[in-house]
């Protein structure tokens, strides 16, 4: 009987002979699933024991909705990292740091809040973040990227 209640707690009304389903609670990362420094990065976080309900999202994905990760554009998601735990939305080294936490790499994230420490850490994260970004639209230019990308890069060349 509790599982027949837990899963009826899940389920919303059908409608259009679909049955919808809630979104559980959890922690959503942002990443960009053509860069291969990201998908690195993420694949060893996959590996690690997490006591949390993790979401990797590839903003790349057609199927990508900014509505379901808090009105994230993908242009906003590729100028910097977010993270969405608790409905509130980390950015930039703090996403990182939160990001961390979550897999339990608390440490890690403690050190780079460390006073001396984070005012670095942010500088550098700004600085990896615009490069990452420059990195994939220059990689634009050899005809491997996603339609997604290929538009960023067109409304960044307009906007300059």
């Amino acid at each position: 009987m509790a599982i027949l209640q837990r899963l009826s707690r899940n389920i919303l009304p059908i409608t259009d002979g679909l049955v919808h389903f809630r979104r559980s609670t959890s922690t959503k990362i942002l990443y960009d699933g053509e860069c291969k420094i990201c998908l690195a990065e993420i694949s060893i976080l996959r590996r690690l024991p997490s006591k949390k309900i993790l979401e990797f999202v590839d903003i790349t994905k057609e199927e990508y909705n900014p509505e379901l990760y808090n009105g994230i554009t993908y242009e906003d998601a590729m100028k910097e990292m977010h993270v969405i735990a608790n409905e509130k939305v980390y950015v930039k080294a703090d996403a990182i740091r939160k990001m961390y936490d979550e897999v339990g790499l608390t440490w890690l994230a403690n050190f780079t809040r460390l006073p001396k420490i984070a005012p670095y850490c942010d500088k550098l994260y700004i600085k990896f973040a615009q490069y990452r970004l420059e990195r994939a639209l220059n990689n634009c230019d050899t005809g491997s990227c996603s339609v997604k990308l290929k538009a960023l890069k067109e409304s960044l060349h307009d906007k300059s």
